[in-house]
């Protein structure tokens, strides 16, 4: 269920929510000056189930649901018998590692939200929720902790807390009752929802959950895909855990692409970098959907047969299209910031590397294509080419800066969206074995 958060003494506001909501969470704790008259007709405005938080002086307007902060007196409890009693633990600072003390209350449902730190502490909390008998609503608050609002049915929990609109959020992280509703189709999933998510650092950038989770939702799919921002220094604690807690496969992003290789049973395409993985009879299965995703979307403008194709950068995209690229025909020059890395794969596919800054000595000796494999804008633009094509691996925004220069200079433009369009298509064949 979702329920909304109501921060002032606000009527339109509960009418809104019963529209979007299934129940009403009112904030009195919030409220300006609270008086009984008012907090009545609140009450009687709410046409679905009511929680008070802060407003134990008003339980005769019969809340459905009252909040009590654990550190209440453990007489308060007993007086709200009656009533369904949420006792909540609220940590702004960290997420304690013991949550167990909670239940020392008596209560008919349990509220936890401590403050993440780590995708590890996401995953705990949701394994936390997961793994209790009773009901428990379980939050880690912060960006970093989106997913445990969005899973909250998949792990078990009751519901979720959502403001109306997110400008109005009480709780950092929280995500609007829209949002849920809408782009991550709440009100669909439950324990038996598969798990997916983009994992890197950064990601909140990435279209990637919007457009899988329309994609699941067109193709009735009892499925859901999160972003969850993770380090390389978390990565081998986060996979046994997403694991423990229900996860089935991830897209990675940077700077995971090369680091997750050493974590894998089975890997599927050897090129030095791997953006898909699928959980697979206990063991984890690896694969690059980027240089095919790349490449096809290049080729629906200009084969590469024969081309003179420059990659800026040498990380683990590169590696992507540069091997898909080298399959097709492509002559390769990579260039990065980091001479020995450039000559490293350069040498590994067959091609010539440069200095980044050695861009414009490139573009005199002539080149077909440009394609930038770095989340920025490497090159002085003013060095293109004039009437080449000109790829950029950045998604959003779908019209970037190196390409608005390029179009000017009469190039033909492909967007990272193209590529990263494609490249999820064969995410979902080997997600969903649609390989047969």
């Amino acid at each position: 269920m979702l329920c909304a958060v109501i921060t002032d003494d606000n009527l339109k506001k509960i009418e809104e929510a019963n529209q979007l909501a299934d129940l009403i969470e009112l904030r009195i704790d919030l409220f300006k000056n609270p008086k009984l008259k008012k907090i009545q007709k609140l009450r009687q405005a709410c046409r679905i189930p009511v929680i008070f938080k802060g407003g134990e002086q008003f339980l005769s307007c019969q809340p459905d649901y009252v909040d009590l902060p654990y550190e209440s007196d453990p007489a308060l409890f007993e007086k709200c018998r009656g009533i369904k009693r949420i006792c909540s633990f609220h940590e702004c600072e960290k997420s304690p590692e013991n949550l167990d003390f909670i239940f020392n209350r008596p209560a008919e449902i349990y509220k936890v939200a401590t403050m993440a730190r780590s995708s590890i502490d996401v995953l705990k909390m949701l394994l936390f929720v997961k793994e209790q008998k009773k009901p428990v609503i379980g939050i880690c608050m912060g960006e970093l902790g989106a997913a445990t609002r969005i899973l909250a049915p998949v792990v078990g929990s009751p519901f979720t807390y959502a403001p109306i609109d997110k400008s109005e959020q009480c709780a950092p992280g929280q995500l609007s009752l829209q949002e849920l509703a809408e782009t991550y189709r709440y009100r669909e999933l439950d324990k038996e929802t598969e798990l997916f998510a983009l994992i890197g650092n950064p990601v909140h950038k990435s279209p990637s959950h919007l457009v899988h989770n329309i994609a699941f939702g067109e193709f009735g799919l009892n499925a859901v895909y999160v972003k969850m921002q993770v380090t390389p220094e978390e990565l081998p604690a986060f996979l046994p855990l997403a694991r423990k807690v229900g996860f089935r496969g991830f897209s990675v992003t940077m700077p995971l692409k090369e680091r997750v290789i050493p974590l894998l049973n089975k890997i599927y395409d050897d090129v030095g970098a791997i953006n898909t993985l699928l959980f697979k009879r206990k063991k984890i299965h690896g694969w690059n959907t980027d240089g095919r995703g790349a490449l096809d979307a290049i080729e629906r403008v200009e084969n590469v047969r024969g081309k003179r194709m420059v990659l800026l950068g040498a990380g683990g995209v590169a590696k992507g299209i540069g091997s898909e690229a080298k399959k097709r025909g492509a002559q390769l020059i990579i260039l990065n910031r980091n001479l020995s890395r450039a000559r490293d794969l350069a040498e590994e596919l067959g091609g010539e590397s440069a200095n980044l800054a050695d861009f414009p000595a490139v573009a005199e000796q002539g080149y077909d294509m440009v394609v930038n494999c770095t989340p920025i804008l490497p090159i002085d633009p003013d060095d293109l080419l004039e009437n080449r094509l000109v790829m950029d691996v950045i998604s959003n925004p779908r019209e970037t800066p190196l390409l608005l220069a390029a179009k000017e200079k009469g190039c033909r433009t492909v967007s990272g969206y193209k590529m990263f369009i494609l490249q999820a298509v064969e995410q979902y064949e080997h997600w969903f074995n649609l390989h047969g």
